[in-house]
């Protein structure tokens, strides 16, 4: 969800960010999503306060997303980081389906804000954790992404393992070390 954001902020013509960011918002469908999508297209961010939303069940929550994302350009890396974790620190506990881990999401996302002390623009930070690096493809053009879980071992010369950081590989739960251990061993 937090990469939505940065990648919605970078890129305002990313739909799939906007759609996704958006459908989180309690009362807002993928059909509202995709018109609030096309009046941000027409108008900006602004697109957001329009009155045709503002009075539907989410315009409010939809007006404090606007004002996210009016304030997220003034911000360094940093600032914008911790103003989206506020966002959505206040939006996960009603957002449905998300009401039984919505602590352990917000722990997560304190992860990103230690990784970012190395970026000072969002271009590049969400480059490297999206992967959307533009160098050149090794000699066979082939890039496998696969999980650890179905990986088999011993199948390629390098293996990258994103997300490998305390706290999330191994995890902090002392009960998932065996597991922990285990899964590097696969890797």
């Amino acid at each position: 969800d937090f990469l939505s954001y940065l990648k919605a902020f970078v890129n305002p013509a990313d739909e799939i960010a906007w759609v996704r960011i958006l459908c989180l918002i309690p009362g807002c469908g993928t059909k509202s999503a995709v018109q609030i999508y096309d009046k941000i297209q027409t108008d900006g961010w602004e697109g957001m306060k329009d009155k045709k939303f503002a009075r539907r069940k989410y315009g409010e929550d939809l007006g404090r997303l606007c004002q996210l994302f009016q304030d997220l350009p003034s911000h360094s890396l940093k600032e914008q980081i911790q103003d989206i974790f506020t966002y959505l620190s206040e939006l996960y506990p009603n957002v449905k389906g998300y009401k039984r881990d919505w602590r352990k999401r917000i722990r997560e996302l304190e992860v990103l804000d230690t990784m970012a002390n190395n970026y000072k623009k969002a271009s590049s930070f969400l480059e490297d954790m999206l992967m959307n690096g533009t160098e050149e493809p090794d000699a066979t053009g082939k890039l496998v992404l696969s999980t650890i879980h179905s990986a088999k071992g011993l199948e390629y010369d390098t293996v990258l393992l994103v997300d490998c950081m305390e706290g999330i590989l191994p995890s902090y739960d002392s009960d998932t070390l065996e597991e922990d251990k285990r899964l590097f061993y696969v890797a």
